[in-house]
């Protein structure tokens, strides 16, 4: 059985798998040589989707304006029937990806990113903080959910609907994308090279950016704004790690303490923050971590394929990963 797994969100992927097994990982941007290019209607899939395919599974961040013609145009590059799709599991496909590759029989996975999937049709808070009990064959189940609007405006309102917080709060990953905006990168691709000038950086305001789990965006936004010269953007960047670190160790710690798990799994665009994840290591020392290695949207074509897949065969195979050549496997 091959089934193909495609993201048409940030960093549109395609993966196919067959039996379980991947025999190929590749990311959009290596074909058409353009960074983080989109699968609109001038792509042609047909280069990235072989004809052997029997299912292919999408994974999106559910937008509703750019994913119909997107799915249309992976659609019209397959003959068969068996496709799937589902606007509201982008975190899942997260998860699913950092638990089926790290050798885990059960674990917790924590994902957070800029910002993911809505709640549901009514709600435009999207998810940017989920929490999954993971064992196999295919039980990917959400127990920690915080949606938020990302609203600049926001005064860190925030409620709950089935036990899931709603707020208005930025996550960390958005907090990167702002801060690369006003510093003339670009949006949170560049967010890596704010990690970098947190080096040159040190101590400047002491104004908490969270409270109670909760972004004050106006304190941040504040804070951005009176930012100009290199010495002040290094000292900015350094506490944007500083402040999302410390939100990310209390949130860890809190799971830890409620769900008593020996595996954690971390995975979404913003544990790409390679500098942050070692103090995780440190704090923790009792957790066994894997940190998912394509935690951007990338990853999630291999976390949708790998869910069709376990959720169809009920499969126990536990495939850790072996390395990190994510391209054609040697026997294809």
């Amino acid at each position: 059985m091959y089934i193909l797994g495609v993201n048409i969100s940030h960093q549109p992927s395609t993966a196919l798998f067959k039996d379980g097994e991947l025999l190929w990982y590749i990311e959009n941007e290596r074909i058409s040589k353009i960074k983080d290019y989109l699968i609109d209607e001038e792509l042609n899939t047909r280069k990235l989707i072989p004809d052997c395919v029997d299912h292919l599974i999408i994974a999106s961040f559910g937008s509703p304006m750019y994913d119909p013609k997107r799915i249309e145009n992976v659609k019209n590059s397959v003959l068969h029937k068996n496709i799937y799709y589902d606007m509201y599991t982008h975190h899942k496909y997260h998860a699913s990806n950092a638990f089926y590759d790290s050798g885990f029989e059960k674990c917790v996975a924590i994902v957070m990113d800029g910002y993911g999937a809505q709640r549901d049709s009514i709600h435009m808070n999207r998810e940017i903080e989920s929490t999954y009990l993971c064992s196999y064959p295919d039980n990917i189940i959400p127990v920690e959910k915080h949606y938020s609007v990302c609203d600049s405006d926001g005064t860190r309102q925030s409620f709950m609907i089935d036990n899931h917080i709603m707020s208005d709060g930025f996550s960390c990953g958005h907090m990167f994308a702002e801060t690369c905006n006003k510093f003339g990168m670009n949006s949170g691709l560049d967010a890596g090279k704010i990690m970098g000038m947190a080096a040159y950086g040190g101590p400047s305001t002491k104004d908490p950016w969270f409270i109670d789990g909760i972004a004050d965006n106006q304190v941040f936004l504040s804070e951005l704004e009176n930012v100009s010269t290199f010495e002040e953007k290094c000292n900015f960047a350094w506490k944007l790690q500083e402040e999302t670190k410390r939100h990310t160790i209390n949130y860890i710690s809190a799971v830890i303490t409620k769900y008593q798990p020996k595996n954690i799994v971390l995975s979404g665009g913003y544990f790409l923050n390679c500098v942050n994840n070692y103090f995780y290591l440190k704090e923790f020392p009792q957790i066994n971590f894997y940190i998912d290695p394509i935690a951007h949207d990338g990853g999630t074509a291999l976390g949708a394929a790998k869910v069709l897949w376990h959720s169809m065969t009920k499969d126990m195979t536990i495939r850790k990963i072996k390395n990190l050549y994510y391209g054609p496997s040697y026997d294809s």
